[in-house]
């Protein structure tokens, strides 16, 4: 039981700075810019045409009283995670610590106290 404590508490952790990330990409316009590249790049990889397959051999496996958006979503989902090519998945992922570390390096300029000396 221990454990699940503790993969609980790291779990809140890892929410809450995911919480914290996600609002400086939305403020910054950064996840719209992000979104439209990972777009792209799943649009030139043909993802998106391999989802359609996917999503036509669905319908055609399932009856059509069993056939719901929620139902392919569920299903289709995991599928197409683990389609996203590894090099645009780190291709994203760079681009997020890339942003991050402007955001740190910006807020470190302008948050340095500045030193004065006093004249005698």
């Amino acid at each position: 039981m221990q454990n699940s404590n503790i993969n609980e508490t790291s779990d809140n952790n890892t929410s809450h700075e995911e919480n914290v990330i996600y609002q400086r990409l939305i403020a910054s316009g950064e996840k719209e810019r992000l979104k439209e590249l990972l777009r792209e790049r799943l649009e030139q990889e043909g993802w998106k045409e391999q989802m359609k397959n996917k999503i036509k051999d669905v319908m055609q496996e399932t009856s059509l009283s069993e056939l719901s958006t929620n139902s392919l979503v569920q299903h289709l989902t995991p599928q197409a995670r683990t389609l996203i090519p590894e090099h645009v998945r780190l291709e994203i992922v760079q681009q997020i610590h890339q942003f991050l570390q402007k955001e740190q390096d910006f807020v470190e300029l302008y948050s340095e106290p500045t030193t004065t000396t006093k004249k005698k």
